[in-house]
């Protein structure tokens, strides 16, 4: 919806719900910026949708191969690090790399400036403090709170390598403030002279609201997280974790001692921030991801490292390392193609916007059609409606309520557990179409109830 308001009205700063600024969503413009530049090129709306996140994911794999073989010259850490992060499932499920949301993006600016901060402290080169303020305001202008809940695990990095003084004494720590300072400016001040009441509404969805209450209802005890990436989100990779963990610690000081350290103390202090938190969502660990790919990467080199002398520990260690990786591999690879993870992730869900496709495309007509349906938020249909309403003349309309359909109604209805009885109750329709097993188009003959007669949907008028 914000995409396809933005590609119509033009306007990059202020996302617009239904003609009015959304101050539901207000989160930066940046991935509907990037959304709406991609739909305007290729008029496909989930390609479109989908694929900043899908290339998120894939510059993440690439930045952690490309960070071990520059940095570390062991592209083969990279490469695992790369497999690992893909095989994890909480980085690739919903809110991650295969749908269109803010995650997987935000988790690509934090992965790149964490990396440049962690050069600046190694090789003290302001190049790497001024690309560091860059990504970081790339996040701000993605997912404008998060990037702030990284800065007191730097702190804590920056006093354990004892840089702290000479950081505050450079020169150009205070100039690069001037690139994320700008980005906040743009983002909020200038915003509310053009949009009353957005940084009201940012600081309760974005800040304050959502740390300090439980937004929609999202209140879940402390160990959420927890218990989260221990059983479902990360499987038996945080498991692993500890372990390597514990081997970074008692091992002697070395460029992969650090990056381990680095990205375990990223892993444990950002899930210790945002359990804080009093709303709490599990795709909001997915920053941590690729630095949990990492941590176990580095510790399996530095296994292989202490055995290399063992005889065959090279062929064990890989195949040991393929059999762990191939079971959540698959397991990522089967959800993703069939798009199934949870009970409202199933057919029924989506059969209404295939149908809409399907309007869209001449193949079927849905003029003066009612979609029954028992919400009032409606996003993942209304984005398909908009599209037929551009490409066919028309738009079809929703009701919610049996109360609110009339004689000769054509309904459109998905959720047979919800509607079924009660139109068969209250209504004598027959059955325009069964598109399959999941929807049927019924058209309402009598107001009057006829449960006698209602045994079956007769397709006879």
């Amino acid at each position: 919806m914000n995409m396809l308001e933005m590609a119509e009205n033009g306007n990059p700063l202020v996302t617009y719900f239904e003609g009015a600024p959304d101050h539901y969503n207000t989160k930066p413009p940046l991935l509907i910026i990037m959304q709406t530049c991609i739909y305007l090129i290729t008029d496909h709306l989930e390609l479109s949708l989908r694929l900043p996140s899908a290339l998120a994911g894939l510059i993440c794999c690439l930045v952690l191969l490309g960070f071990c073989s520059h940095y570390l010259k062991l592209p083969l850490i990279g490469g695992l690090a790369a497999l690992i992060l893909v095989s994890i499932s909480g980085f690739v499920e919903l809110h991650g790399t295969r749908t269109g949301d803010y995650d997987a993006l935000i988790t690509l600016w934090i992965l790149l400036f964490l990396i440049q901060y962690y050069l600046f402290l190694e090789k003290g080169l302001q190049k790497h403090l001024m690309l560091f303020y860059l990504f970081f305001a790339l996040g701000i202008a993605t997912k404008a709170s998060v990037p702030f809940l990284t800065l007191p695990i730097l702190l804590i990095w920056t006093l354990y390598k004892r840089k702290l003084g000479s950081i505050l004494m450079t020169r150009y720590f205070y100039i690069g403030l001037v690139i994320p300072l700008s980005m906040m400016l743009l983002l909020y001040p200038f915003r509310e002279l053009f949009d009353p009441g957005y940084i009201q509404s940012a600081w309760f969805n974005d800040f304050g609201g959502r740390y300090g209450t439980a937004i929609d209802g999202h209140a879940q005890p402390y160990p959420y997280y927890f218990k989260k990436l221990w059983v479902e989100r990360a499987l038996y990779f945080s498991a692993l974790f500890p372990v390597f963990m514990l081997i970074g610690l008692l091992s002697k000081p070395s460029q992969r001692k650090n990056i381990l350290l680095f990205s375990g103390l990223f892993c444990v202090g950002f899930i210790l921030l945002i359990s804080q938190s009093v709303t709490k969502i599990y795709w909001y660990d997915t920053p941590i991801m690729p630095f949990l790919a990492l941590t176990i990467a580095v510790g399996v080199s530095m296994i292989y490292s202490h055995t290399k002398s063992i005889k065959y520990s090279k062929n064990i260690l890989v195949i040991v390392i393929l059999g762990l990786l191939v079971v959540p591999y698959m397991h990522n690879a089967t959800k993703s193609i069939q798009a199934k993870r949870f009970s409202w992730e199933g057919p029924e869900y989506y059969e209404p916007s295939l149908l809409l496709k399907k309007a869209i495309n001449g193949e079927v007509n849905l003029k003066r059609h009612y979609l029954l349906f028992d919400n009032d938020y409606y996003p993942h249909y209304e984005v398909y409606n908009i599209l037929l309403g551009e490409k066919q003349g028309y738009k079809i309309s929703y009701k919610q309520y049996m109360s609110q359909i009339g004689l000769n109604d054509k309904v459109i209805y998905f959720q047979a557990h919800r509607f079924e009885d009660s139109l068969r109750t209250c209504f004598k329709v027959y059955l325009l179409d069964s598109i399959n097993p999941h929807i049927k188009m019924l058209k309402v003959k009598d107001l009057t109830c006829q449960r006698a007669q209602q045994t079956s949907l007769d397709k006879n008028p």
